[in-house]
Order: C-alpha cells, then structure tokens, then sequence
C-alpha cells in the first residue's frame, strides 16, 4: 500500500509547527524524513505525527533537545 507523503511544509502545517523546526529536528537527529526526493525535498510520512507528538510534549514540559534524543534513542 502506498501511502500519501508530505512536504515538510505540509508535514509542519499539520502538526501545527514550522518547517524551520522541522529542519531543526532533523539536523538534530530527532525527526528525520521518511524519505528524501530526487529533487532534494524532505517527505514526511503520517504515521511520523506520533514521533512528533513525543517530541512536542516532551518539549513543553522542560525536556532539553539532547534529552529527547537520548529518549528516543534508547
């Protein structure tokens, strides 16, 4: 099954973020795309919003970036 992939400005309106952050993240090492085009352009998947809700919450309350990552890591 194919499934529908979003620009990262897309990806980011509908997690209701930036793309800057989403850029962020992914030079961080936190949220990196699904996959990458030809034409240099992130995608992002839908099932991704649940690693991005993570994230977001773990954010708002206090957690530092290398912190989540540590999280996510292990």
């Amino acid at each position: 099954m194919d499934f529908k992939k979003f620009t990262a400005s897309a990806f980011a309106e509908f997690c209701g973020t930036s793309r800057h952050t989403l850029l962020w993240y992914d030079k961080f090492g936190l949220l990196k795309p699904d996959s990458m085009g030809q034409n240099g352009y992130r995608y992002y998947s839908l099932h991704q919003y649940i690693k991005y809700d993570l994230i977001s919450i773990m954010k708002q309350s206090g957690s530092s970036l290398a912190e989540i990552k540590d999280f996510l890591d292990n």
